[in-house]
């Protein structure tokens, strides 16, 4: 199993769990980082001001980060 976070590089990874550090604010990120899953589950939900996105409310930096993982 693969599990993304912002921060996924400092996680230890197990024998059933690979940590992958993303940004799904980045297409290219995202794309990198689900590479080689077959199944994905979203699971993501951000009320942190991120990725240089500074005007938006959360509620539009959710509908950008889900489009971006559906893609």
């Amino acid at each position: 199993m693969i599990s993304l976070s912002q921060n996924g590089d400092q996680r230890k990874n197990t024998d059933e769990l690979e940590w992958r550090s993303c940004d799904l604010f980045s297409m290219k990120d995202a794309e990198k980082s689900l590479a080689g899953a077959d199944i994905a589950v979203y699971l993501v939900h951000t009320m942190l001001k991120t990725a240089k996105l500074f005007q938006g409310v959360f509620e539009d930096m959710d509908v950008i980060l889900s489009d971006n993982f559906a893609q």
